[in-house]
């Protein structure tokens, strides 16, 4: 596939963005456009997606955790909140959400990665015992969400005492899917 560098107001010939026009930032674009930035970076209409981070954030035995996210890779569409560590969704349809989340430990540990909406838990992924250096698992889910509604990852592990995440390796991300 050839590399395409977008040039603002001019149409992109790759064949997946084909049925797209590209418009300048300036210019009135509708649904189902790319708009291009004055670097000339492309920027998609009605897209929401994000990828973020955690730190080194300590996680209590036995108690479900919201999971601090708060290195925001990237957030197109802005819905994702690195402050709160939540996405909120601008329009009712599916979305697709993933997260790994990874213990800095010696201990094995049993654990859970937990999808929550509006404070809710909906899904939840059981990972069973994991050995030492780094314990952890990751999850995908696809839920239909309304707009408006937020979204959590939060984790629970059973070692007895508190476990720290491994710095930069525990992730959270998501996409709208249209």
């Amino acid at each position: 596939m050839a590399n395409i560098t977008p040039t603002p107001g001019k149409q992109l010939g790759n064949d997946h963005l084909k049925q797209h026009q590209v418009y300048n930032c300036d210019e009135h674009a509708p649904a189902n456009s790319i708009t291009v930035d004055t670097n000339g970076d492309p920027h998609y209409a009605n897209r929401s997606s994000f990828w973020a981070k955690a730190g080194a954030q300590s996680i209590p035995s036995g108690v479900a955790t919201t999971v601090e996210f708060d290195d925001v890779e990237s957030n197109v569409g802005g819905n994702y909140n690195g402050t709160t560590s939540r996405y909120t969704a601008d329009a009712t349809m599916l979305h697709l959400f993933t997260a790994g989340i990874i213990y800095n430990t010696t201990a094995a540990l049993k654990m859970d990665v937990n999808l929550h909406i509006n404070g809710t838990l909906v899904q939840r992924a059981a990972i069973g015992k994991t050995e030492a250096p780094a314990s952890g698992g990751t999850a995908t889910f696809i839920v239909p969400l309304t707009a408006g509604d937020t979204v959590e990852i939060r984790t629970w592990q059973d070692t007895g005492t508190s476990q720290n995440l491994l710095e930069g390796g525990s992730y959270f991300a998501g996409v709208k899917l249209i």
